[in-house]
């Protein structure tokens, strides 16, 4: 037995709303699709971007923080060559900066402190020279004063002397004079 088959015959403008309802629905789902395309395409490079400058402000740290090893070690010469990208190449430009400022106004201090020092060293030679020089004056005058004291006792030896003498000489006068 045949099997019939129906076939609905919808009428023309019944039709033409499904068809239109259809495509509509498909350019609606279409847009949606590449809508959320442009979404996920803009979280992924905002990602991508976020993860890069990360890695950029990583490695700027890790470079820092190396050079300031370097710092704490005594080194002035270490500079920072390598940029570390447009937003913080900055910080290594003023990082240079001041280390180059510093290690000058550190040549300087030594600078200053080596004349220190030599004036100091100058100093304390004069300081000696005038010691030594003191100590052979007052020897000097220890000297002096000790001949002095020699020449004091032979005068007033010699003044007993003469006074003895004196003393003789007028008995001696005054015996030839009762005698004579």
């Amino acid at each position: 037995m045949p099997v019939a088959t129906r076939s609905v015959v919808l009428p023309v403008p019944l039709e033409l709303f499904m068809t239109r309802s259809v495509l509509q629905a498909a350019v609606r789902a279409e847009s949606d699709a590449e809508r959320a395309a442009s979404e996920r395409a803009q979280l992924e490079n905002a990602a991508r971007q976020r993860d890069a400058e990360a890695a950029q402000t990583n490695h700027a740290v890790g470079q820092l923080g190396q050079a300031l090893e370097e710092m704490a070690n005594g080194n002035l010469e270490f500079r920072l060559s390598e940029s570390f990208g447009s937003a913080l190449d900055e910080l290594r430009v003023n990082f240079n900066n001041s280390v180059d400022k510093l290690h000058s106004a550190l040549k300087s201090i030594g600078g200053n402190a080596f004349s220190i020092d030599a004036g100091a060293r100058e100093i304390s030679g004069a300081a000696n020279d005038l010691a030594r020089r003191t100590e052979q004056q007052a020897a000097s005058i220890e000297q002096t004063a000790a001949a002095l004291d020699e020449i004091s006792t032979t005068v007033n030896d010699s003044t007993k002397r003469a006074e003895e003498a004196g003393s003789l000489v007028a008995k001696t006068c005054e015996n030839a004079e009762r005698s004579g």
